[in-house]
């Protein structure tokens, strides 16, 4: 009966794992939805068309969809641990590269974390 008890038990290492895409789950959400509500403040402050400010809307959603199907081939290669972390430092280099005040910096921005 210990036998069975054992293996229902999450290992520590699968553990980390999921706490570390419930934190990821719930860090990833300002940034996504940050950006829409600033659009006109920012699209005045840096004179950005109606064309480029669209598009900084429209790219984390092409990143979602573009890059959603290579995760679970990144995870397989290198581990769902190294590519949660590679996730994770994206989006603090983008989170980094929103504050500055140019327009190839806020593209980059958007890239590399959606939002």
């Amino acid at each position: 009966m210990s036998a069975d008890i054992a293996s229902t038990r999450v290992r520590p290492r699968g553990l980390w794992a999921i706490i570390a895409v419930v934190l990821l789950a719930f860090n990833l959400r300002p940034v996504v939805i940050s950006l829409s509500p600033m659009l006109d403040t920012i699209s005045a402050e840096l004179q950005l068309s109606s064309v480029t400010a669209g598009l900084l809307v429209t790219l984390p959603v092409l990143c979602f969809g573009l890059l959603g199907p290579v995760a679970p081939v990144l995870a397989g290669r290198w581990g769902i641990e190294r590519t949660l972390a590679g996730v994770l430092m994206a989006i603090c280099l983008g989170s980094v590269l929103r504050l500055h005040p140019s327009v190839p910096a806020s593209r980059w921005a958007t890239f590399c974390s959606p939002g």
